[in-house]
């Protein structure tokens, strides 16, 4: 028998050098061949690395390359909605009145014991449940909501993006029997926190300015 021959002859069966079931294995390939079910881990090669280490890398170095002024208009924008949200909160809180809807009062204010108004004749109002004994004033017939204006509206958003202070001036027309019952150039002071992705009124202080300072 010729050397070859008896090599062959006494090879095992299913030996790595001719095992049907090896897959080579390529530049960029998986560092893990296939071997049936031998899931067992092989020496890496020389001309094998490992794939996903180097991908993290990558992602994590493309994070850094992006520019600064993209993040920084994102966050711009961001501000942008928040104020524009706070604002119609603002708008909300008055222009109701016109259609008497208190549900959308009712979803711009705080509902709880931390909410405040001070109006102009001093009288001040502590918590959602006393705000609300108001309703008999606004749910009469005898009152009627015409018109109203907020001019000169400063905000300011917090760094935490949670919590709007702002002041405006403001006229309020409205009826009482057929008479005005006008707020007209009241100063208008407030706070708004952004609860559960709306904003509501915390806090609201209207005055007049002292005449003659």
């Amino acid at each position: 028998m010729k050397p070859s021959s008896f090599a062959s002859a006494n090879r095992p069966a299913g030996s790595a050098c001719h095992s049907p079931h090896r897959k080579k294995t390529s530049f960029g390939d998986s560092i893990l061949p296939v071997l049936g079910n031998d899931t067992r881990l092989k020496p890496m090669q020389k001309h094998e690395f490992p794939v996903y280490p180097v991908l993290r890398l990558i992602l994590v170095s493309l994070f850094f390359l992006i520019p600064d002024h993209v993040m920084a208009q994102e966050t711009s924008t961001i501000r942008i909605s928040n104020l524009s949200d706070a604002e119609k909160a603002i708008h909300a809180s008055i222009g109701w009145a016109k259609n008497k809807d208190l549900g959308l009062l009712y979803q711009t204010i705080a509902n709880d014991s931390l909410f405040i108004e001070v109006h102009p004749d001093n009288s001040i109002l502590f918590g959602f449940e006393e705000f609300k004994q108001n309703e008999v004033f606004w749910m009469s017939p005898d009152f009627r909501a015409i018109s109203y204006e907020i001019k000169n509206l400063h905000m300011v958003l917090s760094e935490s993006g949670t919590v709007v202070w702002f002041y405006c001036l403001l006229n309020d027309f409205n009826e009482w029997k057929n008479q005005p019952s006008n707020w007209e150039n009241v100063r208008w002071t407030g706070v708004l926190e952004k609860r559960k992705g709306r904003w509501q009124l915390v806090m609201s202080h209207f005055s007049y300015p002292v005449q003659g300072t």
